[in-house]
């Protein structure tokens, strides 16, 4: 979008971007036939906030907008979420903690949602979100990479410990977070437009993966579009992609272009397509231990087949990974496949569309041509017993969850 709002939202984006990039060359030195490249002076030695031994682990930073969740943003270690006020931010609510990755059969690993700690004016938020990340610095776990991550110092230490220390070294008390509500979480597939007269286009590109096939020239046309009419493109976290900034007048040659080319457009992907998402796994990531992208089309189909069997229009999230470690965010979703083996899956169900909740473990090591027949009957159970305007994740919650 290209409102005043927007404008806003990119610029403190930016600022964020350019604060928490590393400064030091560290990162950029290259050695060839044992000599080392000379950059010359453009990158300095000295790492302003990370100093010389960076943070424990990885830290993730997401900016969502006050009730559209489309990035998940309770997945995040710092999660910032944007109040609007007119045309103008009026505000962050922060959320701390977040992180999807875990370990089989280790119960101290563990998915965990980010927790309100705090609002913040717009002059605020880069000095709080530096010393959020300042106390990960300082006392993250170094001496155990499976604990290294933000959100077991959270709960080692407690958020009270957290706010304190936070409160401490910004020199003020922190404004309480506000409630959050989250209207609609969109997929922003299809036509749209972007608030200046121009328009922008969300295509749908299963499990993220751009190419060329017998029934569908997906690379080779967005070549050709993208050249032909310079869009701004974007990847969504939903591993789908948005073309920006298109005049009207391109709209129709466009969609004809990628209607030739084999590309389906919104309205003609089913839900249970369109909500699911898989992670690369085999044969690319020496993680995995059980394939995903490469199987999920099979699984889809079958799974459309029992939910129009039984009668579901819903939108239920469907994620699949290889491995525990959740790249494509499996434990917030409504029905999330973990690979555990080669060929077989720990189930989770309960989690929910607008990624709010963690779901629980329903299933361990079922295998893969199984996994439709699994769901199948806490799915009639939900067609058959919830109550109105209630989804499957709140069903399962509400029957199943201890």
């Amino acid at each position: 979008h290209h409102d005043a709002f927007h404008e806003e939202l990119h610029r403190q984006l930016a600022e964020i971007v350019n604060t928490f990039s590393a400064k030091t060359k560290a990162y950029h030195e290259i050695w060839i036939d044992g000599e080392q490249v000379d950059f010359g002076d453009q990158l300095s030695e000295d790492e302003p906030i990370y100093g010389e031994t960076y943070l424990p682990r990885k830290f993730k930073i997401a900016i969502a907008v006050e009730g559209d969740n489309c990035i998940d943003v309770y997945a995040n270690d710092l999660g910032i979420v944007a109040h609007r006020s007119g045309d103008h931010v009026e505000g962050y609510t922060l959320l701390v903690g977040g992180g999807m990755g875990r370990t089989a059969n280790k119960p101290d690993t563990y998915p965990r949602l980010a927790s309100p700690i705090a609002y913040v004016t717009p002059d605020q938020l880069l000095e709080t979100a530096l010393e959020i990340v300042r106390i990960q610095r300082d006392f993250g776990n170094r001496s155990d990479r499976r604990h290294g991550r933000f959100k077991y110092l959270l709960d080692e230490r407690g958020l009270d410990w957290f706010k304190g220390e936070l409160q401490t070294r910004l020199g003020r008390t922190l404004l309480p977070p506000r409630a959050l509500t989250w209207e609609q979480t969109s997929d922003h597939l299809g036509w749209h437009e972007q608030g200046d007269g121009q328009y922008y286009l969300g295509l749908f590109v299963q499990n993220g993966r751009i190419k060329d096939s017998d029934d569908l020239q997906l690379k080779s046309v967005l070549r050709k579009v993208v050249t032909q009419y310079r869009p701004t493109v974007h990847l969504t976290t939903e591993q789908n992609l948005i073309l920006a900034d298109l005049a009207i007048a391109d709209r129709e040659p466009i969609e004809s272009e990628l209607r030739q080319a084999g590309v389906k457009f919104v309205e003609e992907i089913s839900d249970v397509m369109r909500y699911a998402m898989a992670c690369p796994a085999l044969p690319t990531c020496g993680l995995a231990t059980a394939e995903s992208e490469r199987v999920m089309p099979d699984l889809l189909r079958n799974m459309e087949a029992v939910f129009t069997d039984i009668g579901i229009a819903d939108k239920i999230t469907i994620r699949m990974t290889g491995c525990p470690n959740g790249c494509a965010r499996p434990y917030v979703a409504d029905i999330a496949f973990v690979g555990r083996s080669i060929g077989k899956y720990d189930v989770f169900l309960g989690g929910d569309y607008d990624g709010t909740h963690l779901n629980t473990l329903f299933a361990e090591l079922v295998p893969f041509d199984d996994l439709p027949a699994r769901v199948r009957p806490v799915l009639e159970q939900y067609v058959a017993e919830k109550q109105p305007g209630e989804r499957f994740g709140a069903f399962y919650r509400r029957v199943f969850a201890l």
